[in-house]
């Protein structure tokens, strides 16, 4: 799946480098710097390079909303990440993660208790507010759509899963695509499957961050 993933960004690939899986628990350093100099290798012969900080390149008022995919193992990676934002953050932030009913509720409450900016759960036609957290709610597609005004507002649905999920990442990335185009910022976080990378490729080619 992840070969898969990456062939619309690595295309025109006459070869396939592979090195065994190692057990990372007891991994030794030097088998580390293996993979390392591995991973650095094929980024160079790709023309790739590596921003300390990609983040460096993004101007103020270029995006009007972020949107993020995470799956399992989520939960940590996402107080993470919005732990490290400010209260003022200037735009608002929507996300679909894979999770349970029984838990969605209990993740929005311990959020709230963990991060600077106010955590929701996602209703249809609400406008989201800079500063933000919406999350898809268990069980329903989260999507963006125009409100005529250059505007965008949530709306839910139950439509068929896609990827196996609902909510899915790639629901709410083509959605973004669609509606907000050069102004959308994605982000895709840890997880399993390949749900979210071809939403990546839809944002991207619409001009879009990822």
């Amino acid at each position: 799946l992840f070969v898969k993933s990456i062939s619309k960004v690595f295309t025109g690939s006459s070869k396939i480098k592979i090195m065994e899986k190692p057990s990372f628990i007891s991994c030794a350093q030097h088998k580390l710097k293996e993979y390392a100099a591995l991973f650095q290798e094929i980024l160079e012969e790709k023309n790739c390079f590596v921003q300390e900080n990609p983040a460096a390149n993004i101007k103020k008022g270029q995006f009007d909303a972020v949107f993020i995919g995470v799956s399992t193992g989520g939960p940590a990676a996402i107080q993470k990440l919005l732990s490290g934002l400010n209260g003022d953050f200037p735009v608002p932030i929507l996300i679909a993660q894979h999770i349970d009913s029984v838990f969605d509720k209990s993740l929005i409450d311990w959020l709230n208790k963990n991060t600077r900016l106010p955590v929701h759960l996602a209703e249809s036609g609400v406008v989201p507010k800079k500063g933000n957290v919406y999350f898809a709610p268990a069980d329903f597609h989260l999507v963006v759509k125009t409100d005529g005004a250059n505007g965008f507002y949530m709306d839910l649905n139950k439509d068929e899963p896609v990827n196996f999920v609902r909510p899915s990442v790639d629901v709410l990335f083509f959605s973004a695509a669609n509606v907000l185009k050069k102004k959308a910022l994605a982000v895709l976080l840890t997880g399993m499957g390949n749900d979210g990378a071809s939403g990546c490729v839809k944002i991207k080619e619409a001009g879009g961050y990822t």
